[in-house]
């Protein structure tokens, strides 16, 4: 999935050729609109959609481009917002503000002043010539989508995702939970990122470890196990006691937060784990193949959050993408190899799957025929595991518990 960007479209605008414009430049916005944006990618429309044949011009989005249609209204665009989202726009507003690695992007059509509140503020209007630019007061923060200077092209929405822009993005988490009254011990990302799989819309998903207290021990409370939403993404908070649970069944997901390279906390939790991993190979690969089976049931499922996916391809190509990875973690893990990271031709055919190129009859093929491997995979699995593995995990987190309570006595 990407995000395209366009503005100043003015379909049925005859005088926009006297300014400067080609006699065939609506042709070619569309043409490149229909070659480069596809069903599954987003449009954000800055503004100035047309001057005349509102109903036609407005409806043609949708109909040629299937894909989802956003709209920041410019002067040109006067009918109610109601009536946009009515005649082929998903979201219609005169400001749209998007996160993504921790910062906002605002979408407008006129540029406008700097409130603290954007770091960076896309807008059109302008066009390739200045046009009006005495009335606003331009800054660092405005960039301009200009239609004349990419050549009737959409633009493609591109962030370089940095450590430090991690970094920073998991000290919020950190505060946060730690601002919902818990004690942080590891916090790790969690998803596409770590597979080298996401896009610019991807959520930013973590996992936190958090230690209990004195009292929670004492009264024996029921360990800590929540989710919470935070920018866009989620925290799935868990008190160490019920992760050492996934440890012993070694759940592929909590191996994967501690397999990142992105993560805020205690190392010695990566330290002490990732080698007790070549120790549990019968019940890793078994969690792979049960996680697979689950993707599988969810392929086709029409959850609320899934109902687009579902309408559009018959099945959740998200899930299909996951099925193939895990089979390709399984294989890894018997050659030694336990990264989570899809790189050259594995990375593409993987985004090809999620991308939803497939009919519903190829996707259920290429599932059936992952898990099947799969199967194989486990069935062939000779070496048992060590069973003290299990123990040396119950008693590492005693010891940090443990840690945890002198310092809190002494304290």
């Amino acid at each position: 999935m990407n995000i395209f960007i366009t503005s100043d479209t003015h379909f049925s605008h005859t005088k926009i050729i006297e300014l400067g414009r080609p006699p065939d430049y609506e042709e070619k916005i569309k043409k490149e609109l229909i070659k480069r944006v596809k069903p599954d990618d987003i449009l954000i429309h800055l503004g100035d959609i047309c001057i005349g044949n509102d109903l036609e011009n407005n409806n043609w989005f949708k109909k040629n481009l299937k894909c989802r249609t956003f709209l920041a209204r410019g002067n040109h665009d006067r009918q109610s917002l109601e009536w946009y989202l009515l005649n082929g726009w998903d979201s219609v507003s005169d400001r749209l503000d998007l996160k993504f690695y921790g910062k906002t992007f605002c979408f407008t059509h006129e540029p406008i002043p700097w409130d603290g509140k954007y770091d960076l503020n896309i807008h059109g209007h302008l066009h390739d010539n200045g046009h009006r630019e005495e009335e606003y007061q331009l800054h660092s923060r405005n960039k301009l989508i200009s239609l004349e200077e990419l050549k009737y092209k959409p633009k493609k929405f591109n962030i370089n995702l940095t450590k430090k822009d991690m970094q920073f993005r998991l000290r919020r988490v950190w505060n946060k939970v730690k601002e919902l009254g818990y004690n942080p011990y590891y916090i790790g990302l969690y998803g596409s990122q770590n597979y080298g799989l996401d896009t610019e819309t991807s959520d930013f998903d973590f996992k936190a470890i958090i230690l209990p207290t004195l009292d929670d021990l004492v009264c024996k409370t029921k360990p800590v196990s929540t989710v919470v939403d935070f920018e866009g993404g989620e925290i799935d908070i868990k008190d160490i006691r019920t992760y050492i649970e996934s440890a012993i069944k070694v759940n592929v997901n909590f191996i994967e937060i501690l397999s990142t390279e992105f993560y805020l906390g205690d190392k010695d939790i990566k330290k002490f784990f990732t080698p007790l991993l070549d120790e549990l190979g019968t019940q890793y690969t078994r969690s792979l193949l049960g996680m697979a089976k689950m993707k599988y049931i969810a392929l086709k499922h029409e959850y609320p959050s899934k109902e687009y996916e579902i309408k559009t391809y018959g099945y959740d190509p998200k899930q299909l993408h996951h099925i193939k990875r895990l089979r390709i973690l399984a294989e890894r893990y018997l050659k030694g190899n336990y990264s989570f990271k899809h790189t050259g031709k594995e990375r593409l055919d993987l985004l090809k799957l999620k991308s939803g190129i497939y009919t519903l009859e190829e996707a259920e093929k290429i599932a059936n025929k992952e898990i099947k491997k799969l199967e194989k995979i486990v069935d062939n699995y000779k070496k048992e595991d060590i069973y003290e593995t299990k123990e040396k995990m119950v008693k590492f987190s005693q010891e940090i518990i443990k840690n945890c309570i002198k310092f809190n006595i002494l304290i």
